[in-house]
């Protein structure tokens, strides 16, 4: 499944997969124009596994915060209330769930 968006000068395609081990959807931002990985939106995270039906985890530091913004203002993503503390130096990652259609 492909999503296609347009934020400032860049047509993006949300290229969406599943993590091997079951873990949540894997997401990935690629530039339409220069077929580059725009942004990695997901965050593959042991143990943790989503709550939601197409729900996948979103790192709080991620780079790509103005698409994450962009993302959840068209509706293509929403935030969920579920969060998990990760990692040797406590990283925090959200989960969201993907609109389809």
């Amino acid at each position: 499944m492909s999503i296609t968006t347009r934020m400032g000068d860049h047509t993006l395609t949300l290229s969406v997969s599943e993590y091997v081990s079951g873990q949540g959807l894997a997401i990935m931002a690629i530039d339409m124009e220069t077929e580059e990985i725009y942004a990695p939106l997901s965050t593959n995270i042991s143990g943790c596994f989503p709550i939601y039906d197409g729900g996948f985890f979103i790192s709080e530091d991620n780079p790509a915060r103005e698409l994450v913004a962009h993302l959840v203002e068209e509706e293509i993503i929403t935030p969920t209330d579920n969060t998990v503390t990760y990692g040797n130096f406590g990283s925090t990652a959200r989960e969201y769930t993907l609109n389809e259609g």
